[in-house]
């Protein structure tokens, strides 16, 4: 969805800090409210992150799996398979 990773530094005291803080989502690049939200509580630590069934109760993941008629499996399954 951004094209980048959410923490990225090669200064591992600076990354730590990044990790720390949460994530930033870039200004020029459009992501809906609902999918920063799910963002945020999967890069959580462990102990408070939300799991798979959370996930796909998430508003993000409900209007886009609706709008696509698509599951993420079904989704991922198609973007591993090998190039024919």
């Amino acid at each position: 969805m951004i094209g980048k990773l959410p923490f990225d530094d090669a200064n591992h005291k600076r990354l730590l800090k990044l990790i720390l803080a949460g994530p930033v989502f870039p200004v020029h690049r459009e992501s809906s409210l609902d999918f920063q939200d799910l963002v945020a509580l999967i890069l959580t630590p462990e102990n408070q992150r939300i799991g798979i069934p959370e996930i796909r109760r998430s508003t993000w993941y409900v209007k886009n799996e609706s709008s696509t008629g698509r599951t993420i499996e079904k989704t991922a399954s198609v973007a591993s398979a090998p190039a024919q």
